[in-house]
């Protein structure tokens, strides 16, 4: 019945399922989508699941559905301060830009316990490089505080002189 229905409701069902983990019903949805030449959209799916925390149904959409978008989810876990999310992506590997970009979005939501897991993953050159931009950054995702930006300058600050002497230390 959902392949009649074409791939609005398959492509639906699979949302839905992405969206409250139930991982083999998506592994299911994405065998009948594969076997069918129906589109499926499994980056939007990825970035449902982990809107969720669903982390079983995370690694079945990136291994078995290839989804490769890891920017958008993983800024809006940092963002939210969401700890297992972030470790997640970040162990299965991400690009020095895009931990940047998810060090900015959790050091302007004041995620201080995820900015401070960020900041080691970062390459102390690239840190050094771009923390001018991550803190123009914060400061415009932040709505500009000046106490915000007081409290993300120092932060930045300091971390980026632990990272330093820890990475001399190596």
């Amino acid at each position: 019945m959902l392949v009649e229905g074409r791939a609005d409701n398959v492509n639906q069902c699979f949302l839905e399922a992405s969206r409250f983990g139930s991982t083999e019903l998506v592994r299911v949805l994405l065998h009948i989508a594969q076997r069918n030449s129906l589109d499926v959209d499994v980056d939007l799916a990825l970035g449902f699941a982990s809107h969720y925390c669903k982390l079983g149904t995370m690694k079945c959409l990136v291994e078995e559905g290839n989804a490769i978008a890891f920017l958008g989810p993983l800024m809006r876990a940092a963002e939210r301060g969401c700890m297992q999310v972030v470790q997640w992506f970040v162990k299965r590997g991400c690009r020095d830009i895009e931990l940047c970009l998810a060090l900015t979005a959790a050091t302007s939501s004041s995620q201080v316990e995820v900015a401070a897991y960020l900041l080691p993953c970062v390459p102390s050159p690239v840190l050094t490089a771009l923390s001018i931009e991550i803190l123009k950054a914060a400061g415009e995702r932040s709505g500009g505080s000046k106490k915000k930006m007081g409290h993300m300058f120092k932060f930045l600050c300091f971390s980026c002189s632990v990272v330093s002497r820890t990475s001399k230390s190596l």
